[in-house]
């Protein structure tokens, strides 16, 4: 920003929310936003251009300040840090998209910051990065706060990036509820499995080499039966069985999704066992064997189906009808033929249904029209 511009922003002291996002700013972040000593909520991410800034002690007179977003910020600021963890209301703090900050010594400032009397109360932190961030920047941020309960790490997955290794101070943080990282390599942390506060936990885009996710899950189960509602981990590179997880002792798992892994074996029978179910996405893995109504009769609850690209036979019974009431059916490559299945003329809220590659060799019935008429027309 131009300086007279950033006198003029600094006059309206009785702002409370300052939205640039998707501007074309570009320049210094002025310190006089220091001046706008009511602001609750500050959204600077332009997405078009970069800004930088020296020092971010500004943050500490934004005594209002619960929402911080920042897009392509380029800092040379060594006090980030500290600027960051003791901003006085900071709640939420969003880094996006090729934010730069200067790494930092590990050792010294976290002495001075354990010691520091400002507790920061940040809930939720939100980073999404590039090659930028190194993994010693990203076990800094995990120490911005005790008190996180939604953690979201999106980093860049480039083959030329060997250190995107998740931190083990992220078994330390014990409030979480929701957690979702990508772009991250080596195995999958035992101390995810200790995290018993869990609500939500979706791993995606990650390089794990881990042969299997048993162990580290049954912990999982062991200490969250009751909280956990959502598991997804698709293109993760996982292999091995998912039956011997009892993932049945989660009652109110409402998501899973563990599709594009490189999982085998039969259909996972405690998965029929799951009564809160609504989404179920076990597409492309190298399940085979036979899926039988059985298996779904559980699952009333259930609004999207996606079974594609397994070695899957589906065995349903011409008049057998369904608890289910789909939106989204995948079935493509799975073997349902030679006949048309009957039992979809019982879905009337389908919007979504992919048959390709299924072995149909059958007249479209007439009362598939209906059925189709509702669907949305997306490929």
């Amino acid at each position: 920003m131009e300086p007279n511009q950033s006198l003029f922003i600094g006059a309206f002291t009785n702002l409370k929310y300052l939205n640039f996002s998707g501007s074309l700013l570009i320049g210094i972040i002025p310190p006089e936003l220091g001046n706008l000593t009511k602001l609750d909520i500050l959204d600077l991410s332009s997405v078009y251009h970069s800004l930088s800034t020296n020092s971010f002690t500004w943050l500490s007179r934004l005594s209002n300040l619960r929402i911080l977003k920042l897009n392509s910020c380029f800092t040379k600021a060594i006090d980030w840090f500290d600027s960051f963890r003791t901003a006085p209301s900071l709640l939420n703090l969003h880094l996006l998209h090729e934010c730069e900050f200067p790494e930092l010594d590990y050792d010294s400032t976290f002495s001075h910051t354990t010691t520091n009397s400002s507790t920061n109360s940040i809930t939720t932190l939100e980073v999404v990065s590039r090659s930028s961030f190194g993994s010693t920047t990203v076990s800094r941020l995990l120490n911005l706060s005790n008190n996180l309960i939604d953690l979201s790490l999106f980093l860049d997955n480039d083959d030329h990036i060997k250190d995107h290794i998740i931190p083990h101070t992220l078994g330390s943080l014990k409030s979480l509820r929701h957690l979702h990282l990508s772009g991250f390599v080596g195995e999958v942390p035992k101390f995810i499995g200790n995290l018993c506060k869990l609500q939500e936990l979706v791993l995606n885009y990650n390089t794990f080499n881990s042969s299997t996710i048993t162990d580290i899950f049954k912990s999982l189960i062991d200490c969250n039966s009751n909280s956990l509602e959502i598991l997804n981990l698709p293109h993760n590179n996982l292999t091995g069985q998912f039956v011997p997880i009892d993932i049945a002792r989660i009652p109110n798992l409402k998501e899973l999704d563990v599709s594009y892994n490189k999982f085998n074996g039969k259909w996972p029978e405690s998965i029929s066992k799951l009564p809160s179910l609504e989404l179920l996405y076990i597409s492309g893995n190298s399940f085979s064997g036979v899926v039988y109504e059985t298996h779904l009769h559980k699952l009333s609850k259930l609004e999207h189906l996606d079974l594609s690209y397994n070695s899957l036979t589906l065995k349903f019974g011409n008049n057998w009808v369904p608890s289910i009431q789909l939106q989204h059916l995948g079935l493509r490559s799975c073997m349902i033929g030679p006949h048309f299945p009957s039992w979809l003329q019982t879905q009337s809220n389908i919007s979504h249904i992919d048959l390709s590659y299924s072995g149909i060799s059958d007249t479209i019935p007439t009362w598939s029209f209906n059925t189709i008429s509702s669907l949305n027309g997306q490929p």
